[in-house]
């Protein structure tokens, strides 16, 4: 019989591996070794980071090459903000307390909270006079240094990102459709900003408050000139930074085969009016979030080499370009951890989350041995969510890594299948030049066609299986929670790679300012590579609730049909006595509930004894109990009498139940069909040497 369990706790002891494993292979582009979210203080004095395999939010005094941490915790450096005479950074910190607007005190080394944590607040952006606006919830506020409220206005929606402009008198913000707002915070009334565009997030002013630059969700930067009311498409490119006197523009500009590789990343400019837009940089590998300083110098991420360099700026020989001549790396000490420093937590669990369970594949560890599955999140994402609406059937596969066990949908992925009398036979290389079939050669295809059209051909494959689907090329937040609250996945193409990435979307929470997925390759809140990408939890573009950002959302791919209704058995905590003898009846109560939404079909329920709190299928079903059919809502409870009659060494030992021991029923999560306590069996003595007589 075959047992389909990946609870987290079975490979605690493999932790310490995966890293071996991630080494060994070709991984996605993940820059887990980059610095991030720089933003270099009006003074010039320092210069505040990210750093990806530390996550918090550091500064460093460039004149004495110290470095201090400011607060610990992933997103907390996002799109921190450096008050006009340089003293004061602004941020948002994130705790077991939620989420609470700061600003750090350079001089007095010390932070200071804006207001009171909440659920949902926003990061705190100056004006020239020291105002500062962030919203907490629906509501943006304008203070003093001190945090005393100067102005309030409810927003349409919550917002995470609300500049403000030097004045402080206007503030840029966002809706649920990621359109972009200029509103006037005296008079109260908005405009909206790029001519209808959606899709569009970090809006940042220039110096002069004459021009508002934006990224789109699709990874591209427009700049909207206010004096002219012009929108400027500056083209591809990521994480632009003004110069200081607010007249340029710098960006970067990635390059990549899709789902592939990184293969380079640029430092491009552009004058404010679109003039002038040329690359920058000659000779440097993954060049990325550039800033500028007062002296026309650049300060930029080396992300190949986890470098910060400083790059001078001179025109080129015939004095119509200006190129990146020559750059220097900046030395990072050990950094000074005061006592009062803040610590982030890497995840808010909120209340107002909404999500439903589809099957969980893993890309890696889900596929069998013989194909390298680096490459095919496409095709695993694909495939749980057509695995949700039961349109195939399980195919079990044996699969030897992290640990041995039994894959139901990794043939899929991979092997060649057919399915309303279609057969899916093409074939495409995986990273080893191994020919993969089934879902991965679908989409990917070989020859000239290789990678060519992974979306159309993924709604292809979908349609193939009877769901209705096609490629939205303008995602939303709104599209997110409408589709979720229908119960229907769908796959979202992504940034948290630098190649690009496919995930399985099944919730959201914040207003869908963080999305609930089934990631392939893994959790990267836990760095990839791993196993546990069910239920991973990303922050949607603009967006900083503790966790790794998506970054971009290039479109989705939908899977529509009717959502099927499923039990989900979840077995509550054994109660028996603490010891317990061989061949004598002891006591046990459990209650195993239907939690689903589904009624189920009969089942047996597995008394079980284990070596560890773990139930695979190494361990011993001991007696089997009728479950009997239960509705969605409805729980059975086990209360009886049972004899363990196996020869046992005394010991202790996990006994407990196991609920639909033999997979009777289709569940999307097993995780929770068991329950195991810990218990003292006294059985026969262990014999350890056996002394013969004379």
């Amino acid at each position: 019989m075959f047992f389909y369990h990946f609870r987290v706790l079975f490979i605690i002891l493999l932790l310490v591996l995966f890293p071996l494993f991630a080494a060994s292979a070709d991984l996605p582009n993940d820059f887990s070794n980059g610095y991030t979210e720089l933003s270099v203080s009006p003074d010039e004095k320092y210069l505040a980071f990210n750093i990806e395999n530390a996550p918090g939010l550091y500064i460093r005094e460039l004149s004495a090459s110290a470095t201090r941490l400011v607060a610990s915790g992933r997103a907390v450096a996002y799109r921190a903000n450096w008050s006009p005479d340089g003293r004061y950074l602004s941020f948002k910190n994130i705790d077991e307390r939620g989420q609470t607007p700061c600003i750090y005190d350079t001089f007095r080394d010390k932070i200071s909270e804006l207001a009171q944590p909440a659920q949902q607040c926003g990061v705190p952006s100056f004006g020239n006079r020291l105002q500062l606006a962030f919203t907490t919830g629906k509501m943006l506020f304008v203070t003093d240094i001190q945090g005393n409220i100067l102005r309030k206005t409810e927003l349409e929606n919550y917002a995470n990102l609300t500049p403000l402009s030097a004045d402080g008198e206007k503030a840029v913000y966002n809706d649920l459709q990621d359109r972009l707002y200029l509103l006037d915070l005296v008079s109260g009334k908005k405009a909206e900003l790029f001519e209808g565009r959606q899709g569009l997030f970090e809006p940042r002013w220039n110096r002069d408050a004459s021009a508002v630059a934006a990224s789109s969700l699709n990874g591209e930067v427009f700049i909207h000139d206010l004096n002219t009311g012009k929108v400027i498409a500056a083209g591809p490119g990521r994480h632009p930074s003004w110069s200081a006197d607010g007249a340029v523009l710098y960006f970067s500009k990635y390059s990549f085969i899709p789902q592939q590789r990184m293969l380079d990343a640029d430092i491009y400019r552009i004058n404010r009016d679109g003039s002038a837009l040329q690359k920058i940089d000659d000779g440097l590998l993954w060049a990325d979030f550039p800033v500028a300083t007062k002296k026309g110098n650049l300060l930029l991420s080396d992300r190949m080499n986890g470098r910060l360099l400083k790059a001078q700026l001179k025109k080129s020989a015939d004095g119509r370009e200006l190129k990146i001549m020559n750059t220097a790396a900046l030395s990072i000490p050990f950094f000074e951890q005061g006592a009062e420093r803040q610590k982030g937590a890497p995840s808010i669990n909120t209340q107002d989350a909404v999500f439903f369970d589809i099957p969980y594949v893993n890309q890696r560890y889900d596929t069998p041995d013989w194909f390298n599955g680096n490459s095919a999140c496409g095709a695993t994402s694909a495939i749980m969510c057509i695995g949700y609406y039961d349109l195939v059937e399980d195919w079990p596969l044996w699969v030897r890594s992290p640990y041995r066990h039994l894959s139901p949908l990794g043939n899929y992925i991979c092997s060649i299948y057919s399915y309303n009398d279609y057969t899916f036979n093409i074939w495409a290389s995986d990273p080893n030049g191994t020919k993969g079939y089934g879902g991965f050669g679908h989409i990917v295809r070989n020859g000239s066609e290789a990678w060519s059209d992974t979306k159309g051909n993924m709604a292809d494959y979908a349609k193939r299986h009877g769901l209705s689907s096609y490629v939205d090329w303008y995602p939303s937040r709104t599209k997110v929670m409408n589709e979720v609250n229908a119960k229907k996945p769908f796959v979202l193409l992504n940034s948290l790679t630098g190649a690009g990435h496919y995930i399985s979307v099944i919730g959201y929470e914040q207003d869908a300012g963080s999305v609930i997925v089934n990631d392939p390759y893994g959790n990267k809140n836990n760095g990839y590579a791993n196993f546990y990408g069910r239920r991973s939890t990303y922050d949607w573009p603009g967006y900083s609730n503790g966790n790794e950002n998506l970054n971009t959302v290039w479109c989705f791919i939908y899977f529509r049909g009717d959502p099927p209704a499923h039990p989900d058995f979840v077995s509550s905590s054994v109660q028996v006595q603490d010891s317990i003898h061989l061949g004598a009846e002891f006591r046990l109560k459990t209650i195993i509930a239907n939690r689903g939404d589904g009624g189920s079909e009969d089942a047996f329920a597995a008394l079980i004894l284990s070596d560890d709190l773990i139930y695979d299928y190494y361990d011993r079903e001991l007696e089997l109990i009728p479950m009997g059919q239960i509705e969605a809502g409805d729980s059975l409870m086990i209360d009886r009498n049972f004899v363990i009659r196996d020869s046992l060494v005394s010991n202790y030992y996990c006994l407990g139940i196991y609920a639909d021991y033999d997979s009777t029923n289709r569940e999307m999560v097993r995780e929770n069909n068991d329950a195991l306590v810990y218990v003292k069996i006294s059985g026969y003595a262990r014999i350890n040497a056996v002394e013969p007589d004379d």
